[in-house]
């Protein structure tokens, strides 16, 4: 039931229902102005956001003065619901008009066309080109009867005698759609019924519900196949929105071909009983000329109708102009010219080009699903190259062969001065729309997602990444997991689920700037996506090329890794004349493309704006492009990426450009309720946001959501803000989440940290980013943890003058910890020195304790000579303690700890190391936490092991056994360590030992990748690879070794490296690949050699290199190896210690044969014990 008032108005009755909206005939209360006033009937979001979305549309084109769009009064809200009130045209709609028109001749116009459609139906098809051809379908006679049934009656006159007229009309609606366009709005439903008439000679078009504000559609999920086509009328769809692609303008011109295809020969271009027909007919059926209908129709004219009809977009008339052109020649009163619309709106969608080979790798993947065959795939590339432009086509390709398709994209952590409220550690931020998309199914009930097992990987899921709103804590069962352990099930009911909801066509899972990923979706990818290549789950990622820490991240679990180069000279070309929509491209403006752009396609592009911006090119009537080759050397062409994005700017209405820095303090992406909340003086937030879309300055990502098209436009605009201003605009926006936020912000303490910050409030910013951080942490968000701790050091520094610099040193102190854990030991260094210069010298304690953090980084990377100062200097702070101060006993504790560290890690045997770890248990005994005994018995372990030169010892085991059993009420990282040293210590004996290691191995790596300690989990990862080797399992060993280098890489850990690389020239070697193996033991050795750190199984390399040497006859080769295993780690079992003692013997006597036939015996023991 209709309100009685909505605003002003009173309504006096319904004039039409839409599936969304409804339209009122209502009169003004005040000025009995009659109006027509359109709101929602359902007042759904979605609906109010397209009515808001309709709403800046109309506004803008009114601002614009554009005649023939209908006019808006105003707008407003009503109990919540948008609404707007527009001019009442009273006057029939072009339908009716054309009605009128032919009535007369209708009957005999029937006839006609049941004829012609006969002929047609001989078998007339369009080719690709969309050009007519006729394919007679029987035989010679057959042919010839059907030819002689036909009678083709008289034809009419076109436009039924009123050419004239028609015309006029038709010029009308082809200059309102050139205005439209230069606004960057595509009307999307042009239809007979949405052209209304002011007066007879006035047409207006109405009902811009499925307008687009911009020509390319950022968002891959907006357009998904199929879904397009059901959109607008059926007889005016071009073909291009019936298969579900990307549309533009030209959309607009095809169904303007139909309607003056329809207006000339009184019959439409295709006729049919379902809409299924039609949509057919547009999209590969070649129409009849519509001469065959009528007589007298110009020549001129009917290449128009066609020309606006062509399939392809690329062949069709390009612009509205120059339709327009074509009706006033054929006009005897021929109106004045239309004044200049906006260059851009020459600028067109391109194909994709030079990406052919790529596109076809990654097709072969998708086809790949239908076998079971998934996992991930990587596309690498500069800036503006074309990663996301290629991944939109392969998803829409994906699309129409039945593939479920969902786009993601990853937010981007600001660190600027300003924050950005984008900021959040939800788990799996990355996969949000996924996680959506998997609920939505949940809450459809679909089949495959039925059963136990489901629920519980949802139950397991929820407790990793919950919904927007909720806390992991009230999800199923969180209170009986360790966030370790939600961690590790999370991420596996996550691929459990991608395996579940994947259809026989596949599921392919667009990942977009994965380079700005959060830490727990690159977790994923790194550890699940290998497991997904035995299932229909296909995930494609691209990142910046210079991006080269994700790579690290990423390691091997790509099994498709492509990089995308420059475009070359023919595919730059072939973009600008998609660009521009012409075959006919001025050569010197390919010339001034290829010189400016360095072949990058957002540059391509770019560089064709600014021309046209700059008046260098330009567009003549009938669609020929000129290019001023004078002008364009006399003019300054921006060289930088920031000029061309400030020459789009250039071209925003005085409203949109004052309104657009403030839309910077939102961060790269917000909703309209946020931008709304900035409460901009003289500014409609619809209007504006429209706009911002139509000049490719924000994109819609979805329904009310927006973000920059890129973010060098949004930096750059941010420096407009005068400070004052920035401030006061960021203290709004944290007001309004302090109330309560918005539904797009899953972490408030994130972005409201980042926003006091950039208000200019320290203290409250450093209570909200020390939160967020610590958040960030315990979902393995690592990197966005440091981010969030460098914020919180910038506050601590501001507030140092006025509250001390306690805060500042715990900061920088907290800091470091996290660039420990990311293996990033130089800026981690750097803030412990300078945490140092804040603490007073009175504090020993904190100064020693970061002093002994300091030395921990440099033994880590085996700068064993800066940690035994860095170890001085502590234990010289700390001094003896106070017998009462148990914190300070501690420390003590651990700087010993620290010192045992050192020299285990430098090899350093002999009396020092016994009295230190004597001394250690004394102190632990008396003094030490739980934590520190467990690292105790961890340490005493160690130290058998290097004294007995890591041959096998039941003592070391038994000590990691008790270490193990303490460490159970330890954190996750205390335990991962416990495994790991009890692994270690098994895997020294036999390949029973070994085969027992394993398991401690996988249990340490599940704890270890939980911590997110890089170091810890190179070293977990690299002995795992090893303790494979020795059990002979080549195929596992090539696989652990894989992941081992990769995480190693990532850490800088160079003795990890090189044990990683030996493996893989095992595996070589094992395989009978001699120069391989060679190549690759002798990195790993001559690296070992180098390096201050004493690896303890070196000996794995020198059994396959003295067979190597044997191969080739070298005595000398096999002595140096011979004394080197002998004199190395480990030392070898008593057995296989002869043999070798016995080669080494033969080897010196120099008798080849006798020597060589002791080498074969040494290597051949060596491999029953498992050290070849």
């Amino acid at each position: 039931m209709a309100p009685r008032a909505i605003g002003p108005y009173r309504v006096m009755e319904t004039l039409g229902r839409g599936g969304t909206g409804v339209v009122l005939r209502c009169l003004h209360a005040t000025t009995g102005e009659p109006a027509a006033v359109k709101t929602s009937q359902q007042g759904t979001t979605e609906d109010c956001q397209a009515l808001r979305r309709e709403i800046g549309i109309l506004s803008r084109l009114g601002r614009s003065r554009i005649r023939g769009a209908v006019r808006i009064f105003e707008h407003g809200t009503e109990q919540g619901i948008p609404w707007y009130a527009m001019e009442l045209l009273t006057g029939h709609s072009l339908r009716f008009w054309a009605e009128r028109l032919w009535a007369p001749m209708r009957a005999p116009m029937r006839e006609t066309r049941e004829a012609v459609t006969r002929t047609v139906s001989l078998g007339e098809t369009a080719d690709e080109r969309g050009a007519t051809r006729v394919e007679p379908r029987g035989s010679a006679s057959e042919r010839g009867a059907a030819s002689r049934v036909v009678r083709t009656p008289e034809r009419l006159p076109c436009a039924a005698g009123q050419l004239e007229r028609v015309l006029h009309v038709l010029l009308r609606i082809a200059e309102t759609l050139a205005q439209i366009h230069g606004e960057g709005v595509v009307h999307g439903d042009l239809t007979p019924r949405n052209v209304v008439f002011r007066d007879e000679t006035d047409p207006v078009l109405i009902d811009f519900g499925m307008a687009l504000a911009d020509f390319e559609p950022r968002s891959f999920r907006e357009l998904p196949s199929g879904t397009r086509a059901a959109l607008g009328t059926p007889g005016y769809l071009a073909p291009e929105l019936v298969a579900g692609e990307t549309v533009d303008a030209r959309c607009d011109l095809y169904a303007l071909g139909c309607i003056a295809y329809e207006l000339f020969a009184g019959v439409p271009p295709f006729t049919g009983d379902r809409p299924a027909d039609l949509l057919r007919q547009h999209a590969s059926v070649a129409p009849p000329p519509p001469s065959r209908f009528v007589a007298n129709l110009p020549s001129g004219l009917e290449s128009l109708v066609l020309g606006l009809l062509e399939k392809q977009p690329t062949r069709r008339i390009a612009s509205a102009l120059d339709a327009c052109h074509v009706l006033r020649e054929h006009m005897r009163e021929r109106p004045k010219v239309l004044r200049a619309v906006r260059s851009e709106a020459s600028l067109y969608r391109p194909r994709l080009h030079g990406r052919h080979g790529v596109l076809a790798q990654l097709e072969a993947a998708v086809a790949r699903l239908e076998q079971g065959r998934g996992g991930l795939a990587v596309v690498a590339g500069p800036s503006g190259i074309g990663k996301t432009r290629l991944m939109n086509e392969l998803g829409r390709r994906a699309n129409r062969k039945g593939a479920l398709v969902v786009w993601c994209r990853a937010r981007r952590l600001s660190t600027s001065e300003a924050g950005g409220s984008e900021v959040t550690n939800a788990g799996l931020e990355l996969f949000r729309p996924v996680l959506e998309e998997l609920h939505d199914m949940r809450c459809r009930a679909e089949p495959r997602l039925s059963g136990p097992e489901v629920a519980a990987a949802f139950d397991a899921l929820d407790v990793l990444a919950p919904r927007s709103g909720a806390e992991a804590s009230q999800a199923t069962g969180s209170s009986d997991l360790s966030p370790e352990e939600a961690r590790r099930r999370g991420l596996a009911a996550f691929a459990l689920l991608l395996e579940r909801v994947a259809p026989p066509a596949g599921l392919v899972v667009l990942l977009d700037d994965v380079h700005w990923a959060d830490g727990l979706s690159l977790l994923f990818l790194r550890e699940h996506a290998r497991a997904l290549t035995e299932s229909r789950v296909l995930l494609l990622a691209n990142h910046r090329i210079e991006a080269a820490r994700t790579r690290e991240l990423l390691g091997d679990a790509a099994f498709l890794e492509l990089e995308l180069g420059s475009l070359g000279a023919s595919d730059i070309r072939a973009m600008a004349r998609d660009l521009l929509s012409t075959h006919s491209l001025p050569e010197e403006l390919f010339e001034f493309l290829q010189r400016h752009s360095g072949g990058n396609p957002f540059f391509v592009a770019e560089y064709t704006r600014a021309a046209l911006a700059k008046g260098i090119l330009e567009r003549r009537p009938g669609g020929a492009f000129t290019f001023d080759v004078t002008r364009a050397a006399a003019i300054d062409v921006p060289s930088s990426i920031e000029g061309l994005l400030a020459l789009r700017v250039a071209t925003l209405s005085p409203a949109a450009r004052a309104a657009l820095p403030f839309a910077c303090v939102l961060g790269s992406e917000f909703d309209v309720d946020a931008f709304r909340m900035l409460g901009l003086d003289d500014v409609d937030p619809s209007e504006v946001l429209e706009e911002l879309v139509a000049r490719d300055v924000l994109a819609a990502t979805s329904p009310g959501r927006y973000r920059f098209s890129h973010d060098k436009l949004r930096e750059a605009q941010e420096r407009v803000l005068l400070p004052e201003e920035r401030q006061r605009y960021h203290r709004r926006v944290a007001e309004h989440l302090e109330k309560g936020g918005s539904p797009w912000m899953e972490n408030r303490h994130a972005a409201l940290g980042y926003h006091l910050a950039a208000a200019g409030e320290p203290r409250r910013a450093l209570e909200h980013l020390v939160r967020a951080a610590e958040e960030a942490a315990k979902r393995h968000a690592l990197e966005q943890a440091a981010e969030l701790r460098s914020l919180a050091v910038r506050q601590a520094e501001l507030l140092a003058e006025s509250e001390g610099q306690a805060a500042l040193a715990a900061q920088r102190e907290a800091l470091a910890g996290v660039l420990v854990t990311l293996a990033r030991h130089t800026e981690a260094r750097a803030c412990l020195e300078r945490a140092l210069d804040v603490i007073p010298e009175h504090d020993r304690l904190t100064r020693a304790r970061v002093l002994r953090k300091l030395a921990a980084s440099y033994w880590t990377q085996h700068d064993y000579a800066a940690a035994d100062d860095a170890l001085e200097r502590a234990e010289r702070e700390l001094g003896t303690p106070q017998e009462a101060d148990g914190d300070a006993w501690a420390e003590l504790i651990q700087i010993r700890l620290g010192r045992f560290e050192r020299l285990y890690f430098a090899g350093k045997t002999g009396p020092a190391l016994e009295a230190l770890v004597a001394n250690l248990g004394e102190l632990v005994e008396r003094r030490g936490t739980d934590d520190q005994r467990c690292v105790y018995y961890f340490t005493a372990a160690s130290a058998i092991m290097l004294a007995r030169r890591y041959a096998f010892a039941s003592e070391a085991v038994a000590l990691a056994e008790r270490g193990l059993v303490a460490a159970q009420a330890l954190p996750a990282h205390r335990r991962a360590l416990a495994h790991f040293i009890l692994a270690f210590a098994r895997m020294l004996g036999s390949k029973e030992d070994c085969r027992a290691a394993l398991s401690s191995f996988e249990r340490a790596a599940v704890y270890g990748e939980s911590t997110g300690e890089v170091t810890l989990l190179s070293r977990i990862r690299t002995y795992h690879a090893m303790t494979l080797l020795r059990t002979g399992e080549v195929d596992a060993t090539e696989t652990a070794a894989r992941i081992a280098l990769v995480t190693a890489e990532g850490a800088r850990l160079a003795p990890y490296v090189a044990a990683a690389t030996a493996c893989r020239g095992w595996v070589a070697w094992q395989r009978g690949d001699d120069g391989e193996a060679r190549a690759l033991l002798e990195s790993a050795r001559a690296t070992w050699a180098a390096h201050p750190h004493k690896f303890p199984l070196r000996n794995i390399v020198a059994f396959p290199l003295l067979d190597l040497a044997s191969a080739r006859d070298d005595l000398a080769e096999a002595a140096r190896l011979l004394a080197e295993i002998e004199e190395g780690f480990p030392a070898l079992p008593g057995e296989l210690d002869g043999v070798v003692a016995a080669a080494a013997r033969a080897v010196a006597a120099g008798s080849p044969r006798e020597a060589w036939l002791a080498v074969g015996a040494a290597v051949s023991t060596a491999r029953a014990f498992g050290f070849a």
